[in-house]
């Protein structure tokens, strides 16, 4: 089994965080498959394929663009009352998806982010979620809204099948 290794993701302009650290497994060719859940990337979920290259100081390896879409899909939930997924509420979540085998990666005290490997653990979610009483206090967003786009909203599978379509010159020898 290839060696993990850790990658940054670089956020928008004003994200006090400025970069994500993600955990990723090398694939070969400057390719890596996205391991943990990401909490503040767009567009990235868990299994994800994607290109990174180290920065100009060779200090970091920094992700690059999505080069194929797992079909999993990140959801991000926090509570904003004082206690967080200490709440009633937070607790009955956190339990739901163990009994669920949802997998979730916690940002504690207040944050979930959530990887749904189908469309069908999607849709019980949102339905749990919708469920949840406006008195808790949570938020929640889809991190991964449009599944087949990458990180700057490019459509993956057009471009791949826009790649695969280019024909190539006929070599000259």
């Amino acid at each position: 089994m290839p060696r993990k290794c850790q990658a940054f993701f670089v956020l928008w302009d004003n994200h006090p965080a400025q970069v994500e650290s993600l955990w990723l497994t090398p694939l070969g060719r400057h390719r890596y498959r996205v391991e943990s859940i990401p909490f503040w990337a767009y567009n990235l979920s868990r299994g994800d394929t994607v290109d990174c290259h180290p920065d100009e100081d060779g200090l970091g390896l920094f992700v690059g663009n999505v080069l194929a879409k797992s079909g999993h899909r990140t959801v991000r939930v926090a509570f904003k009352v004082r206690t967080g997924l200490a709440s009633p509420h937070g607790k009955k979540l956190l339990a739901w998806l163990r009994r669920h085998r949802i997998a979730f990666e916690r940002f504690e005290p207040r944050m979930i982010g959530i990887d749904l490997a189908t469309q069908r653990a999607y849709d019980k979610l949102v339905t749990y979620l919708d469920a949840i009483p406006k008195s808790a206090k949570m938020i929640g967003e889809d991190g991964d809204p449009q599944p087949k786009h990458g990180v700057g909203g490019a459509d993956v599978e057009r471009r791949r099948q826009i790649k695969s379509t280019r024909k190539r010159a006929p070599r000259t020898t």
